[in-house]
């Protein structure tokens, strides 16, 4: 059982990093998630409500408790995880006993904040119910027969199985997947929360047969555009549970180092949450029909053009006559330069390409973000001629909307793909 121990506590503490990274998002949005709560707040001081104060803590109590327990619980528990990666050392028992427990109690109170936050409706709750017991199934079939056999091989001190072909591209590989992994969830969450359109300011009613019109706290688009709003919901929602899922595999992965067919799942989970993101951003983001088919047909024709580009390079790099000159080449430049000289160069540009990774990762958050929510704001009215929930600036200027929401667009695009797109053909190949 030391052996097995060892083992764990080591791969873990490979990736404190990455794990330092989730933590530290999960530990953001839940912050402001927790000072800016799902539904808004009141605006004046009228029908016995106090300005400033939550709209969902008035129109439904209980589930303002369950959010706000949930996410609380998932701010103190990213917190923690980040004290102890940051203040605890390598081979500390720690490792195996109190950070995982840790790490699920956080991961868990933020699907349970989530759902708590965005089922409203039947739809919603048996939707992202039904999603969630089947991302738990999967996780209890996936994982709890991989520990019980870890368990049982640490018991009788037998060595883990150990696939000594994993190197630096398979690391590098690991880092790429779960960086996207940590954003795409991080995002979604917040997102989910905070939907885009905005929240009612105030219930309305019918004047003649006093119908509830809309409820004060609910978000706008869901009265205004259910179809539009169903669509944002089931994407954002696939994934954020999709991310969930690549980042538990990646590190169940790691630290056991068992080769399976858990990898091959990996790439399907992240190909699902990519696609669920583009799904998320193009319906949230588009209030328009014209602008929501640019949208698509935008990632529809980008995105495979990147694959058929990362698949020729991969075939010509390969290519027998090219690899001979790749090889002559990097033989001649090691013999040409001190070795010093090639280890600083190499160190360089392994930082540069990580650096480069979370840069396009904040790049994707941070136009995921303005999609959203575009400058300006959104109107709260339907007077004037302008509809509810549309950005103000595509009213008041709308060659200047038009600009931001395509280069905002192509940026998100790009970003999305850099990580990958920057470690080359070496991503595709296995």
């Amino acid at each position: 059982m030391g052996t097995s121990n060892k083992d764990s506590d080591s791969k873990l503490y490979e990736l404190n990093e990455q794990l330092l990274l989730l933590a530290s998002l999960v530990t953001t949005v839940t912050y402001l998630s927790g000072l800016n709560l799902l539904g808004g707040n009141w605006q004046q001081m009228e029908d016995g409500h106090v300005a400033g104060n939550p709209i969902l803590r008035y129109t439904d109590i209980s589930r303002y408790r369950i959010l706000y327990s949930f996410n609380a619980t998932a701010f103190a528990s990213s917190v923690m995880v980040c004290l102890i990666l940051v203040m605890l050392r390598r081979n500390r028992k720690v490792w195996t006993m109190v950070l995982p427990v840790v790490m699920v109690v956080d991961l868990l109170s933020v699907i349970g904040s989530f759902a708590a936050g965005t089922c409203r409706d039947a739809f919603t709750t048996i939707f992202a119910s039904g999603l969630a017991f089947a991302v738990l199934a999967y996780i209890a079939y996936a994982f709890i027969p991989c520990y019980v056999r870890s368990w049982n091989r640490g018991r009788d001190n037998t060595p883990i199985p150990i696939n000594t072909n994993k190197g630096y591209k398979e690391k590098k590989k690991v880092e790429v997947l779960i960086l996207l992994a940590t954003f795409t969830f991080t995002i979604s969450y917040a997102t989910g929360l905070n939907p885009p359109g905005g929240f009612w300011s105030s219930t309305q009613h019918e004047k003649e047969d006093g119908r509830l019109l809309h409820l004060a706290g609910n978000p706008i688009m869901e009265d205004t555009r259910r179809r539009r709003y169903r669509a944002f919901f089931v994407c954002n929602t696939v994934v954020l549970l999709a991310s969930l899922l690549v980042i538990l595999l990646l590190l169940a992965n790691k630290v056991s180092r068992i080769i399976s067919a858990r990898v091959v799942r990996i790439y399907g989970f992240i190909a699902v949450a990519l696609l669920g993101l583009m799904g998320a951003y193009a319906t949230g983001s588009s209030r328009e029909t014209e602008n929501t088919v640019m949208v698509i047909v935008s990632l529809s024709t980008v995105i495979p053009a990147w694959v058929g580009l990362q698949l020729a390079l991969n075939y010509v790099f390969h290519w027998k006559p090219i690899r001979n000159v790749r090889d002559n080449f990097s033989q001649w430049s090691k013999k040409s330069s001190p070795a010093g000289d090639s280890a600083v160069a190499s160190t360089v540009f392994k930082n540069n390409c990580y650096l480069a990774m979370v840069l396009a990762g904040f790049a994707v958050c941070i136009t995921y973000q303005a999609g959203m929510d575009p400058p300006g704001g959104l109107w709260q009215d339907n007077l004037d001629g302008h509809e509810i929930g549309r950005p103000v600036l595509q009213t008041t200027h709308h060659a200047r909307y038009q600009v931001f929401f395509y280069s905002n667009s192509a940026a998100f695009v790009t970003s999305l793909g850099a990580p990958e797109m920057q470690k080359g053909p070496s991503m595709l190949s296995s």
